[in-house]
């Protein structure tokens, strides 16, 4: 158990990510797999601007893909253009060892 997680500003990732509950300019994720992962990655977009996962075009370019396959493995040359996170985030790994 960690102390803290009955505040109300503390929320699960189905809060945020299901339920769209309303979160602040800095975040502490705790865990940083998959799901902290992810979800960091979506915090760090402007939600108020569909995300780029959700467009395939922004995607592809944020990741700098090049979807025509004309360079070797989709990627030589294509530079990829990320935006900076719109919060701060800060991804804590639950666990204690490496």
């Amino acid at each position: 158990q960690i102390q803290g997680l009955d505040h109300p500003k503390a929320l699960m990732y189905l809060d945020v990510l299901k339920h769209k509950k309303p979160v602040g300019q800095s975040v502490a994720i705790i865990g940083a797999g998959g799901i902290g992962f992810d979800t960091a990655e979506y915090l760090s977009e402007d939600l108020s601007h569909e995300p780029t996962s959700l467009n395939r075009k922004a995607f592809l370019e944020q990741w700098g893909i090049d979807d025509t396959i004309s360079a070797r493995g989709g990627v030589q040359g294509v530079e990829p253009s990320h935006k900076p996170s719109v919060r701060k985030i800060y991804l804590v790994q639950r666990k204690k060892t490496k």
